[in-house]
């Protein structure tokens, strides 16, 4: 699963490195550095993209064939795992200004596997602690880059409020 690959244009993507192969594209909302490879990826990979609903149709008028468009509290299947879409606070608009509905975080739930919480893109909140609760997800993925998403004092708050034992930062440096 990839989730908000972002490739062109990214400073910190390795210099020649090409994927090729994915069983679905996962996207927490339209910003650029977040959904603007997925329909060239999608494509290039044959592959679905899973999103918000909003975001997910205007995929479709991007040239995916295969959006799946959810709305937060549901669940759908792909590649064999569930993917719950949760909450989040940030912003959601593709680069040519479009509104795409609400940003989000994901569950990732598969047999035999640990449960995962991708934040996505986000400020600290409080359904954080019911995703603790209901999820209890062994691998919490929490932005933490300070200016366009929580910073280090709201990040920490939020590992108390998921109580994942493993904490990967994401979004850092921007």
């Amino acid at each position: 699963l990839l989730i908000d690959p972002w490739q062109n244009g990214n400073p910190s993507w390795p210099a020649g490195l090409e994927l090729d192969r994915a069983d679905a594209i996962l996207l927490t909302h339209g910003h650029g550095d977040h959904a603007g490879d997925a329909p060239g990826l999608a494509g290039r990979l044959s592959c679905p993209v899973v999103a918000h609903y909003e975001l997910a149709n205007w995929l479709g008028t991007q040239g995916v064939a295969d959006a799946i468009g959810f709305n937060k509290g549901g669940c759908t299947s792909v590649a064999g795992v569930t993917v719950t879409l949760t909450n989040a606070v940030h912003s959601s608009t593709a680069p040519d200004g479009t509104p795409l509905g609400d940003p989000a975080g994901f569950v990732l739930e598969q047999d035999g596997m640990p449960t995962v919480y991708f934040s996505g893109d986000t400020a600290v909140h409080a359904d954080m602690g019911l995703i603790g609760e209901i999820y209890r997800p062994q691998i919490a993925v929490l932005s933490i880059g300070d200016f366009y998403t929580m910073g280090p004092r709201e990040a920490a708050h939020a590992v108390r409020l998921i109580g994942a034992p493993e904490v990967i930062g994401g979004h850092y440096g921007t």
